[in-house]
């Protein structure tokens, strides 16, 4: 079975190969991210749910309402426009006074304007059903006045068996995450905000290497052209990022 397979998985390789070269030729003059090894850095660890919620904290505070909006699956030009005009920007580890029964809690996303929008969003680096969502039933009943078609809550997640979650939280995969952020460093490179694009890409190694498990290794042995096994969800991801929206 493993020879029957192989042939499909050289091809894997050479797709991948020509995947990364359109992409670096997109980022240049920065790299693609799965061509750099995040694997040595403990800190971005899948146990350091504190340290991706903050590298992510300051990547949405870098982006417009827009981008923000389309990395959590978001459709609500009105709330989009409330918070273009605001200027509200993303709240960390906000008070909310019901989490688990009986506690209160804190949400690790907010973006609030009374009476028009709130967006809250909870960063998992595990599957949905391997995650503590009890508390999400809590921070459910907060609505600071905002209209039920106005309040947006994400659950971020490696993966989920569902849609919506218990509360109203509905799933964002890493995984999109991780195509979007790509479209946003490129964004960035186009307006030639290097070094705001080279630390979204540097979150993006982290996410698609610790996260997703895609191997930098087998990337950047593609990109140098060797034959090597490789498996085709890799190369999916990165034409899924390379694709036109």
């Amino acid at each position: 079975m493993v020879k029957a397979a192989q042939p499909v998985l050289l091809a894997n390789s050479e797709r991948l190969r020509e995947l990364l070269s359109r992409s670096n030729h997109r980022l240049s003059p920065l790299e693609d991210p799965l061509l750099t090894d995040y694997g040595v850095h403990e800190w971005l660890s899948r146990s350091r749910e504190e340290a991706y919620s903050n590298w992510l904290a300051w990547v949405l505070r870098q982006i417009e309402p827009s981008q923000v909006f389309r990395l959590f699956k978001i459709t609500d030009p009105v709330a989009e426009a409330s918070l273009r005009s605001t200027g509200v920007s993303p709240e960390r580890e906000q008070f909310t006074p019901q989490g688990h029964p009986g506690h209160t809690g804190l949400i690790d996303f907010e973006w609030k304007v009374p009476g028009k929008v709130l967006i809250q969003v909870e960063v998992k680096l595990t599957a949905a059903e391997d995650s503590d969502l009890e508390k999400q039933k809590g921070y459910s009943t907060s609505s600071y006045g905002v209209p039920k078609k106005h309040r947006h809550r994400r659950l971020l997640a490696t993966s989920g068996e569902k849609d919506l979650y218990a509360g109203e939280w509905r799933l964002v995969t890493w995984r999109h995450a991780a195509v979007e952020l790509r479209r946003i460093a490129t964004s960035l490179v186009d307006r030639k905000a290097y070094v705001k694009a080279w630390a979204v890409l540097g979150f993006v190694g982290a996410v698609e290497q610790k996260l997703l498990e895609f191997s930098s290794s087998a990337a950047r042995l593609a990109f140098e052209g060797k034959e090597i096994p490789v498996s085709g969800s890799l190369a999916s991801h990165m034409q899924d990022c390379l694709s036109q929206r």
